[in-house]
């Protein structure tokens, strides 16, 4: 969860939190936010989730035994990305450049099975027809019927 949502609406910033927290939950084996032996979690999670990433402190995973086995550009992705100010947070053309994901052959690894990942995919058919639903709700107020009628009619009648 981006904590600046709220505050300042959704932006591709708050994608790129989420990206960071689930890296991390996929190294930590667990949300990063989340210490279940803390009496406030127990007491009322999802308030000591929301501090503990207000607080954002990455500082205390220097020094975690997990955190030591983590490569050290995942590390230095993870710390890019997991910024509370969202004009310093990476943004998806950099992170995408980043260290972890391009070095040691890494960009060719990840280029290669991404192509492999949409063979095949075809785009998909919109699933509102703009033009026949927009006839159906003008019908409707030109006739002073709802619009379920409208679309009742228009449907057993094909005349849409």
């Amino acid at each position: 969860m981006n904590p600046l949502v709220s505050k300042s609406g959704y932006t591709m910033a708050a994608d790129m939190w989420s990206v960071g927290a689930l890296t991390t939950a996929l190294f930590w084996g667990r949300s990063l936010f989340v210490d279940l032996e803390d009496s406030a979690f127990q007491r009322q999670e999802s308030a000591a989730i929301l501090n503990a990433i207000a607080k954002c402190n990455l500082n205390d995973l220097d020094e975690h035994p997990l955190w030591q086995e983590v490569n050290q550009d995942a590390r230095d992705f993870i710390k890019e990305v997991l910024v509370l100010n969202e004009v310093t947070r990476l943004k998806i053309g950099q992170a995408l450049q980043h260290d972890w994901l391009t070095r040691g052959g890494r960009q060719e690894y990840l280029d290669v099975n991404y192509q492999k990942a949409i063979k095949g995919w075809l785009p998909s058919a919109p699933a509102l027809d703009f033009e026949e639903d927009s006839g159906v709700f003008i019908a409707a107020r030109r006739s002073r019927t709802d619009v379920r009628g409208a679309l009742i009619a228009c449907t057993i009648s094909n005349d849409c």
